[in-house]
């Protein structure tokens, strides 16, 4: 286990370059190179899947508005008010106590929350 750490520890520091640092003294072999890639695949392969959940769950403005429970005419400071209010209603450690399924409900309204949150904040350029 401490030698893939240590393959992977290379590669990483083999990415990093710095003026006051010289890591040319590591030796990355071709299977480096294939855990190197394996890594990066892993990676993007995780961001993709992440943003397919968040482009599903599309939502409108008006129901943006509508889930944070604000005017379209809100003030920024309203805006925050009411996100930072509904976080605190749908926390999912605020049920963690309460079973799976409910604490799934939870997350999956808190995504909504911030996603309608931040759609509000480009939308109107905050």
């Amino acid at each position: 286990m401490s030698q893939i750490f240590e393959r992977i520890w290379k590669i990483l520091k083999s990415n990093f370059t710095s003026d006051n640092i010289n890591y040319s003294y590591f030796d990355i072999t071709n299977e480096d190179e294939k855990l190197k890639a394996e890594i990066e695949e892993a990676w993007k392969n995780n961001f993709n899947k992440e943003n397919e959940k968040w482009n599903k769950k599309k939502i409108s403005l008006y129901e943006a508005y509508k889930i944070l429970g604000v005017e379209p005419n809100a003030t920024f400071e309203e805006i925050k008010t009411a996100y930072k209010r509904k976080v605190k209603q749908y926390h999912p450690d605020l049920v963690q106590n309460m079973g799976e399924e409910i604490r799934e409900l939870a997350k999956s309204k808190l995504q909504e929350i911030n996603l309608a949150f931040e759609l509000i904040k480009k939308e109107k350029g905050f």
